[in-house]
């Protein structure tokens, strides 16, 4: 015997709007946990004179349903900005997280984020995006200005540009040798 369909509400725009909500709050957790991990990374690069800070990002709670989210309620710049000790270069880095799959879209870097780095990276400053990507959580360090142009980074080009913490620290100390010595041949399918 065939069972009836339950009739269903119509979707009212707060619905819509708290579904969107959840799901930006889901991704926010994502990126909270690669956030995370790329802190871990920065301890170890102030020992080698790296000073970097995390952007705080203005968000506000929502409720969904029996449960609670968050919504971001304005825009920051990138997710770390610092500089290095020394010489005193302003770094900027956005973090992405990709990790159900191997590979990131830079669509997703947004263009406010673009600009930011797009800016640092023209004034003479250390611009990067980190990619934490897999269920390991890998993390990628890419400099922007090689990066920019590509649409998106496949498992091979995520493998050859993987780092460790310690790699970290030296890649952002050494950085315009450590961009010269890997090469990029743009997306991967």
């Amino acid at each position: 015997m065939a069972r009836a369909a339950a009739p269903t509400a119509p979707v009212s725009p707060t619905d819509h709007v708290l579904k969107i909500a959840a799901a930006k709050s889901r991704a926010a957790r994502s990126g909270a946990k690669g956030e995370q991990i790329l802190e871990a990374y920065h301890r170890l690069a102030a020992a080698c004179g790296i000073s970097l800070q995390k952007v705080p990002t203005e968000t506000r709670r929502v409720k969904q349903g029996r449960t609670w989210g968050l919504i971001y309620t304005r825009r920051s710049t990138v997710d770390f900005v610092g500089f290095r000790v020394g010489d005193g270069r302003h770094v900027a880095i956005e973090c992405k997280t990709c990790t159900a799959r191997p590979r990131f879209t830079l669509s997703e870097v947004e263009p406010h984020q673009r600009a930011y780095l797009d800016a640092v990276h023209e004034a003479g400053g250390i611009a990067a995006l980190a990619v934490v990507w897999g269920p390991e959580r890998h993390v990628s360090l890419y400099p922007w200005h090689v990066v920019r142009e590509a649409t998106s980074l496949g498992p091979a080009t995520l493998q050859a540009w993987q780092t460790t913490p310690t790699q970290y620290a030296a890649e952002l100390t050494e950085f315009e040798k450590y961009a010269a010595a890997k090469p990029f041949e743009g997306s991967t399918p």
